[in-house]
């Protein structure tokens, strides 16, 4: 009889450091997700400032997921056409954008154990000026979580002018999950796909803070402006809000989203 085997749990996270204008800020964090859509792996991390619900900081990574093997290094192209693309959104420096240059350096990819590392750095332009990542690294699992917390029942919807995918129209979203991060916050991802296109929303909440981003294809945007009230029911595990009046610039075009409302219960 074969000795049983048990898989040891790795700790997602996502370490960096951030460079502008002489000034320094460390960037690191344990809530990182990574999902493949089209062909494309995607990488996110999130750090908030310690005691602040909108002070925050996220990196996002995108690479061929033919391209995952040990030893393999890819360059980071300019902007968010590009193959091999890196993003920096911060409130936490005021500046945001994609990258202009830079590389990923897989050092690990276990296929077994899904046990994934990799070293990163770029560059963004912004009109305040260039901001490095610098010393970037991530370690994560890639196996599927199970805590993930599928959920059957549902709504997550919104108004969008213009919208973004005509073969989408509104957001409608029926792949939703919540899932709990280190800082005792959740994650609410809704997603919605049809005919090679993918919209929806990233909620980070808390009781007392919550923040919004939108998915469009393989990327994750900056929700600017707007209102957001939430109310997360412990003990149900029961989350409902509604948004309005935000804003997102998708290939150099503004979208405003309104009227969105959130029911979403915990399986």
């Amino acid at each position: 009889m074969k000795p049983v085997q048990h898989r040891q749990e790795i700790e997602n996270t996502m370490e960096a450091m951030l460079e502008w204008d002489a000034q320094k800020r460390e960037f690191h964090t344990k809530d990182v997700e990574s999902q493949v859509n089209f062909g494309t792996r995607s990488i996110f991390g999130i750090h908030y400032t310690e005691g602040s619900g909108t002070s925050f900081s996220h990196i996002t990574l995108h690479f061929p997921e033919h391209c995952m093997a040990e030893g393999t290094t890819l360059t980071i192209g300019a902007g968010d056409k590009a193959e091999v693309r890196a993003y920096l959104g911060s409130t936490a420096i005021g500046r945001s954008g994609w990258a202009t240059g830079g590389e990923i350096t897989i050092s690990r990819w276990d296929e077994t154990t899904r046990e994934f590392s990799a070293s990163f750095q770029f560059a963004i332009k912004h009109t305040m000026g260039i901001v490095e990542v610098m010393k970037g690294t991530v370690h994560m699992s890639l196996a599927d979580d199970t805590r993930s917390n599928r959920i059957d029942n549902g709504v997550v919807q919104a108004e969008l002018a213009p919208a973004i995918f005509d073969e989408l129209g509104n957001l409608n979203a029926t792949q939703i999950k919540i899932v709990d991060l280190a800082d005792g916050r959740f994650r609410l991802s809704a997603t919605q796909e049809g005919q090679g296109a993918r919209q929806g929303i990233h909620l980070f909440f808390g009781q007392e803070s919550a923040r919004l981003f939108y998915i469009i294809d393989k990327g994750v945007y900056d929700m600017l402006g707007g209102n957001i009230q939430h109310h997360w029911d412990e003990s149900a595990q029961r989350l409902t809000a509604s948004f309005t009046d935000f804003e997102i610039t998708f290939q150099d075009k503004k979208h405003r989203i309104t009227n969105g409302s959130i029911d979403v219960k915990r399986a």
